[in-house]
């Protein structure tokens, strides 16, 4: 594949190496404002490897494709030209869907997952006229559009979000296309940081985004009042998610027994025996109900984005009804486990950044799900 793109293998140097110091001080008179540390600060990272690695292409558009992922339509990058060079688009973003659904319970559930995101919750942000936060591949940007942003923060491990969030600050136009790129979840749930599971990944997803909200100030200024407006919005949605695992942490019991006291209310009316008396009077408590109530919302929410999220994938490569059964409703009766567990990156994420992290999670994939996509 490489070959047949003309590709070019890249060692990028340790931080000790003098090309860095040279990168790092072109960055800064170009008026980069990440460019303000020394060579030895930046994390071993995607970004930085990105960093690197631009100043060698020589293209009009340069796209990020992860090692481990495969594009889903060989029209893809015919698809982004066209919509970069004729519809007047600087940037544009593809889907990510996982494959693995199969291998653990995380893997299915990661399923619905990404394709909540990918597939329904960017293109409704984008035509509300929001920031597009780039995913970490299939995303493709003009070449003078990256080099006019100072390219991507080598010192961020949420580079995609930032950049996004720069593209819609100083007015850059963000599309979305049709097109399907595949990868593996991780199937444990908290491995090594060389090698990643569920919860690694996560943690350094949300500890990008605090990082990102924390970096905003060095280009707030820069940007239009309406802009900082949809920049602020988007990233408290961000900011309030991180609350929903502790939520339903206390929700859920509630939720269930709420229902468990609205089947025996009548059951108890109708005979005369009491059945509800030693439970918690959560219905008569409207702070609990409501809490209660809310979850049940979005339990409901979660389950009908996960089952059209989980369609898109399962639904290709399923024949049989009764594996279909299996899936979906493993998927749909055990969701909320899922979301507290989201608890878990979030306190992660909190500790590392308290403690000033940098370093990078790495996320195992094993690339054993390839020939899967024969069936796509």
């Amino acid at each position: 594949m490489c070959r047949e793109l003309g590709a070019t293998h890249i060692v990028v140097p340790k931080n000790s190496d003098p090309s860095w110091n040279q990168l790092i001080g072109q960055a800064r008179d170009r008026g980069a404002k990440w460019a303000n540390i020394d060579a030895e600060q930046l994390p071993y990272s995607k970004p930085r490897s990105l960093t690197y690695a631009l100043q060698m292409a020589t293209g009009e558009i340069v796209t990020v494709v992860d090692a481990e992922d495969v594009q889903g339509d060989p029209l893809v990058f015919r698809k982004a030209a066209q919509c970069l060079q004729v519809n007047g688009c600087d940037a544009v973003q593809g889907r990510l869907r996982f494959i693995n659904y199969r291998d653990s319970w995380l893997s299915l559930q990661s399923v619905g997952d990404y394709a909540f995101w990918f597939a329904w919750l960017l293109p409704k942000i984008r035509m509300r006229g929001l920031p597009v936060a780039l995913g970490g591949t299939c995303y493709y940007v003009r070449r003078d559009v990256l080099d006019s942003l100072g390219g991507w923060d080598p010192t961020n491990v949420t580079e995609d979000l930032e950049l996004g969030l720069r593209l819609y600050g100083y007015g850059y136009r963000v599309g979305i296309i049709d097109v399907d790129t595949y990868e593996e979840a991780p199937k444990a749930l908290l491995r090594t940081q060389s090698e990643g599971g569920w919860a690694n990944q996560r943690t350094r997803w949300i500890r990008g985004t605090l990082y990102t909200v924390g970096r905003l100030g060095k280009y707030w200024g820069d940007f239009p009042l309406k802009r900082r407006f949809g920049i602020s919005f988007l990233m408290f949605y961000y900011l309030l998610g991180f609350f929903v695992p502790f939520l339903s942490i206390i929700g859920y019991p509630l939720m269930v027994l709420s229902l468990l006291i609205a089947i025996l209310l009548p059951i108890e009316l109708a005979s005369g025996i009491s059945l509800t008396t030693s439970l918690p009077p959560v219905v008569n408590n409207p702070w609990l109900a409501t809490i209660s109530a809310f979850n049940m919302l979005l339990l409901l929410w979660h389950i009908f984005l996960t089952v059209r999220g989980i369609a898109g994938t399962i639904g290709k490569t399923v024949n049989g009804i009764t594996e279909k059964i299996h899936y979906y409703g493993l998927a749909v009766f055990t969701i909320m486990f899922y979301w507290i567990l989201w608890g878990l990156p979030v306190l992660r994420a909190l500790w590392q950044t308290l403690r000033g992290a940098t370093f990078w999670e790495k996320t195992l994939h094993e690339g054993l799900h390839h020939s899967v996509l024969d069936r796509f």
